[in-house]
């Protein structure tokens, strides 16, 4: 908060800790700082929050862009860790016989955002082939939503793990 300027912390019911922010001029900051760092199609959220900015509080007259989808390799800079922080869970499961550690990374198959339908397949296989796994698909009963889900498991995939992270 320091950074960005102005925004009121809020602990949430949900045992959570949220960021609100509404100075324009942070919010400014902060489309400055993430634009052009989008891989998902989190995007379309973020192009609709420039347009409302370009619209409605223009400062010093000036447009705020709007940048592509980051096609860099996953290893050129840190949006894949902090997606897995996010998403992804380590585990470690130990038995007289073995140590097994696994990584896992969820993504809903569909966003809901009935307007656009979009999903996260692209990025999803970008990042199976940068670990070298495949993708696997679940759906549970009960659940209105099916998830991709990334799993390593292997020696080799987890050493591409162990890359990203230092």
């Amino acid at each position: 908060m320091k950074y960005l300027g102005k925004g009121t912390i809020v602990k949430r019911k949900t045992n959570s800790i949220e960021l609100r922010i509404s100075a324009v001029k942070t919010i400014q900051k902060i489309i400055i700082l993430i634009n052009g760092k989008f891989r998902t199609p989190k995007i379309d959220q973020f192009y609709k929050l420039i347009n409302w900015m370009n619209k409605n509080h223009l400062i010093r007259g000036e447009f705020l862009p709007k940048f592509s989808l980051d096609t860099s390799p996953l290893h050129n800079n840190s949006w894949l860790a902090g997606f897995i922080d996010a998403d992804g869970c380590f585990y470690i499961r130990y038995s007289l016989k073995q140590i097994i550690c696994k990584f896992s990374l969820e993504q809903r198959m569909v966003l809901r955002t009935p307007k656009t339908q979009a999903n996260y397949n692209l990025i999803l296989d970008q990042i199976c082939s940068f670990l070298n796994v495949k993708l696997f698909q679940r759906s549970r009963l009960g659940y209105k939503d099916s998830y991709s889900i990334i799993r390593v498991e292997n020696q080799n995939s987890i050493k591409n793990i162990n890359k990203l992270f230092r």
